[in-house]
């Protein structure tokens, strides 16, 4: 799996990975220790004025570490992981709970000191993020603090009675999180408990109160029923992780002596692509106002944790395999709105549809990454944004969010310590080998990846390319010996014409939206060329969007931004979508853009539009939804 690859991340994405750490992993514990000390105190006088998922904030910082470490090797950062787990550890009470509320409202999803309190919540996060170093590193006592959690949940609510269950603790998009982190400890440990407990979860999702009103978010029934993500009862953005249970489920009961639950696939699939065709913004964030609207177009903030969620619900869609729905395959010339793709209906009334298969998913989070996820993050490292909106500005989430800082922890907000892990998700699925020992290429960049072949032997692949700036990518396939074993290509299902070659010979033709299968005997400095298709990509926009488009070239947003124009937002010419031709061009400032196109707009004005990454980067506003004549007109 991808944990057992070494990586080696170069150009912008290297960068932002390298500032991340150095700029905030390293600095933030010292500099908001209260992330710690809260858990110490718990049961001190005064008590602690806090948010309700002011347990989370251990957790998330220690997953998005540890994530971002497996992407970079960093040792400081190495380093760093193992001293946080060693106090975090030691924070623990003799009962296993690790929260920071004090003892009579353990668990209870209440306290003196809040309203509310998102406790199993926060235990999800550090059970997720120990469990994440253990499974990397061995660390017994990672482990087993991750055991004692799960003790401790399995002694208070399993096979609780009605009104003293989980659900029955409220915030249940929250606090039914741990059906995950329970599933992934009982597949590290193979403890029945943990399994029963998590199973127990799932038939709460359907749980409801004595006026029949829904208590959970009835996932599991609502799904296979065939409903929408966006009309479930509680279609917030944290349901992802307590979805994300049913994935872990699947992958359990699929291959263990208990009774298979197929359903839970099934679902977890259903909701994914609900998400995807429906709530999946053009800049690849996902929420509207934090949860889930039905309506892409929506204005509502984007939220810096609702993305990292829905990035981490696909890489476990990817994990799952191949099993999808139908994607339509846009034509050259395609003027559908992603709506009507997701519908399966082209813009010209055709059905047309890629071959399915997991590639889509790996083209979901190339989206999210290199556009929302470099975008939510500032240049310099130091912090990220609590929105990054599809039209607006990029405000620091520390301004944004300020309520949730305290003395001690002024810079901790749910987004601050979770922002990190949309680069270090690169880790779960830049490359990943199957069972059989084949190696998925799912990231194209300027990196290295070093892993085994399936024989055991060291590989290493190697990409030399300038990409996404343009489609030609290089990778250098060195096994220690020669081997034969089967490397797939992600072929993008924007790509409608792309070129593959091995060692200079025509590798075949390859189908946009699936993996091309090169499996041939590799020997050392054995080369794979590939060209993909850059052309320029349209979304047309409906609602709140209506008469504009987004425009791609290649899995990049393209955004206007004044500072490289001549001309200001309430003056942006009408694109013309059949005549556009972009010509890079470079921008004479200190702080210059990843990418920048210029254009002829229909009334033959200059415009420039760069990526969305680098929109904004200043504090000034930006648009990515533009006035443009998809025809002659």
């Amino acid at each position: 799996m991808a944990k057992q690859v070494r990586y080696q991340f170069h150009g912008l994405v290297g960068e932002r990975l390298a500032l991340s750490i150095d700029q905030w992993l390293l600095p933030a514990p010292l500099a908001n220790p209260a992330m710690l000390e809260m858990f110490r105190f718990r049961d001190r006088r005064p008590l602690r004025n806090m948010v309700p998922w002011a347990g989370e904030f251990a957790g998330k910082y220690l997953t998005a570490a540890v994530q971002v470490w497996r992407a970079t090797g960093n040792d400081r950062l190495r380093g760093q992981i193992e001293w946080f787990v060693k106090e975090l550890t030691s924070l623990q009470a003799e009962d296993g709970y690790l929260g920071p509320w004090p003892a009579d409202s353990r668990l209870t999803g209440r306290a003196p000191n809040c309203d509310c309190t998102w406790d199993a919540w926060g235990h999800y996060h550090a059970m997720l993020g120990l469990l994440l170093w253990h499974e990397q590193t061995a660390d017994r006592k990672a482990l087993a603090c991750a055991r004692r959690m799960g003790d401790l949940l399995c002694a208070k609510f399993l096979n609780a009675p009605p009104g003293r269950r989980l659900v029955d603790t409220g915030s249940t998009e929250m606090n039914l999180a741990p059906i995950h982190s329970l599933a992934m400890l009982h597949r590290a440990t193979g403890e029945p408990r943990y399994l029963e407990l998590a199973l127990q979860i799932k038939d709460e999702f359907a749980a409801c109160g004595d006026d029949g009103t829904p208590l959970a978010g009835d996932y599991l029934r609502a799904a296979l029923a065939g409903r929408e993500f966006f009309q479930m009862p509680k279609p917030r953005w944290e349901s992802l992780h307590p979805i994300m249970g049913l994935a872990e489920l699947h992958r359990i009961t699929a291959t263990a002596a208990v009774a298979a639950i197929p359903d839970c696939r099934r679902a977890f699939e259903h909701i994914w692509h609900s998400i995807a065709k429906l709530d999946r913004h053009n800049n690849g964030g996902f929420s509207s106002g934090e949860q889930a609207q039905g309506n892409p177009y929506h204005q509502g903030a984007i939220e810096t944790c609702c993305t990292v969620a829905w990035m981490a619900m696909s890489v476990e869609m990817l994990k799952l395999g191949s099993r999808g729905e139908p994607s339509c395959s846009p034509c050259p010339d395609c003027t559908a709105t992603a709506t009507q793709r997701g519908r399966n209906t082209c813009g010209r009334g055709v059905r047309r549809f890629a071959p399915t298969g997991s590639s889509i998913v790996a083209d979901e989070l190339e989206l999210s990454t290199l556009n929302s996820g470099l975008g939510m993050q500032s240049p310099s490292g130091r912090w990220v944004t609590y929105n990054t909106p599809m039209d607006g500005i990029r405000e620091a989430s520390a301004h944004t969010i300020v309520f949730q800082a305290r003395a001690g922890q002024p810079e901790l907000n749910c987004c601050s310590v979770n922002g990190p892990r949309a680069l270090g998700l690169l880790s779960e699925w830049a490359a990943m080998q199957t069972d059989d020992g084949a190696i998925t290429v799912n990231y194209y960049g300027l990196c290295d990846f070093e892993l085994q072949s399936p024989a055991g032997r060291p590989l290493l692949i190697q990409q030399d390319t300038a990409y996404p700036k343009n489609g030609r990518i290089e990778l250098t396939v060195s096994p220690a010996r020669p081997e034969r074993f089967a490397i797939k290509l992600r072929i993008p299902n924007w790509s409608a014409r792309t070129s593959v070659s091995v060692n200079g010979k025509p590798a075949g033709t390859p189908t946009p939206g699936s993996y091309f299968v090169l499996d041939r005997t590799w020997r050392r400095d054995d080369t794979i060329k590939l060209k993909l298709d850059m052309s320029l990509r349209f979304w047309m926009g409906e609602r709140e969007c209506e008469d504009k488009a987004s425009v791609y070239r290649g899995p990049i947003l393209l955004a206007f931004d004044p500072r490289f124009n001549d001309v200001d937002l309430d003056d942006v010419p009408v694109l013309d979508a059949v005549t556009m031709r972009p010509r890079a061009v470079s921008a004479k400032t200190w702080l210059p853009p990843w990418m920048l196109f210029e254009f002829t707009a229909a009334d033959g004005r200059r415009l420039r539009l760069c990526d969305f990454a680098s929109a904004g980067m200043d504090g000034g506003p930006y648009v990515t939804w533009l006035r443009a004549m998809m025809k002659d007109e």
